[in-house]
């Protein structure tokens, strides 16, 4: 039997076979480096790209200025001094138009002599009252009642005036007597603290105006402290602390008191006599001790002669941004 062999291809199909196979795989081959540019590419892949997200605007909080329509420095006060119901005292006894009359007649005078520094006017009022007796609870001292204190308050709101808690303490600790004027500190932003260094004792020693008494630093700076907290938490206006000093003993650790920036501190002159002495004195406690602010007390009755506003300013350094008058 006569084999078949099978027919050989020819050159020409070989060729166009061999074409369609390089090309199928050609395409092939693009076709993944392609999509591996792709996924290489994609965020959700490789993790490449951030996220970008808006950032919100935010809104500022209002900044509290405890300067703000603070008394000082840019002002100068005025104030009348006085005990209520106590005529001989001082002038500041009683809540009436005759002794705002007389302030204003003053305020005139000071703007006149100093239009830098434009008067607010207030009363220096003495609520705690420093006693001879020891009294019920032995303090030696008492407070002037609510209804008392509330009318004088009533008065100063009524007419744009400035009050001063005035405080003697006698016996009763620093602490103690401060506390009990924080109502009208918290509640009133136009009522700050006095302090007359003079008439406070220790629980066992002294009676005012037979001993001479004293308020020592770390006292005053918890006063600071407290009126610091009560700015800050009310959003008030910068409180005074005034404190009188007439000897030098009455202040004890000077050197040791912290000023604040809610507090404007105000050292005050509180002798009588004739000009000379008086200066003598304000450059002592102030000048040469300067903390911050000076004050000076002028007596209508005590003084041999009674300063004039520009006999103050030309011979008192710093000038005193307190001038009060008993």
């Amino acid at each position: 039997m006569e084999m078949k062999t099978p027919p050989r291809p020819s050159f020409l199909g070989l060729q166009v076979t061999v074409i369609i196979a390089f090309t199928t795989i050609l395409i092939l081959t693009i076709t993944i480096v392609f999509s591996g540019v792709i996924v290489a590419a994609s965020p959700e892949s490789a993790n490449l790209v951030p996220t970008v997200t808006s950032t919100p605007t935010l809104t500022p909080t209002p900044t509290f200025d405890p300067a703000l329509n603070a008394p000082l420095p840019d002002h100068r006060l005025v104030l009348f001094y006085g005990i209520p119901g106590a005529p001989t005292v001082g002038p500041a006894y009683a809540p009436t138009q005759q002794l705002l009359t007389q302030m204003q007649q003053y305020a005139k005078i000071w703007n006149a002599a100093d239009p830098s520094k434009p008067v607010m006017l207030g009363l220096d009022l003495v609520v705690d009252v420093a006693d001879v007796f020891p009294g019920p609870g032995g303090t030696y001292s008492h407070l002037v009642d609510p209804g008392t204190i509330q009318s004088f308050i009533d008065f100063c709101g009524q007419n744009n005036l400035l009050l001063f808690l005035d405080l003697q303490f006698g016996r009763s600790p620093v602490k103690t007597i401060v506390t009990e004027m924080e109502p009208y500190l918290e509640k009133y932003p136009f009522v700050s603290i006095a302090i007359d260094t003079e008439f406070h004792f220790p629980p066992n020693y002294g009676v005012p105006d037979y001993n001479l008494g004293w308020v020592d630093a770390s006292d005053i700076n918890w006063t600071i402290q407290t009126l610091h907290t009560i700015v800050a938490q009310y959003h008030v206006p910068r409180k005074v602390l005034i404190v009188h000093q007439w000897r030098s003993s009455v202040i004890t650790n000077k050197n040791k008191i912290i000023t604040d920036p809610y507090v404007s501190f105000v050292l005050h002159t509180d002798g009588f006599g004739t000009p000379q002495e008086k200066l003598a004195d304000y450059q002592l406690f102030v000048t040469q001790q300067l903390l911050q602010y000076g004050g000076l007390k002028l007596f209508f009755n005590l003084d041999t002669v009674l300063l004039t506003p520009q006999q103050v300013l030309s011979t008192y350094t710093p000038a005193p941004l307190v001038i009060s008058y008993q």
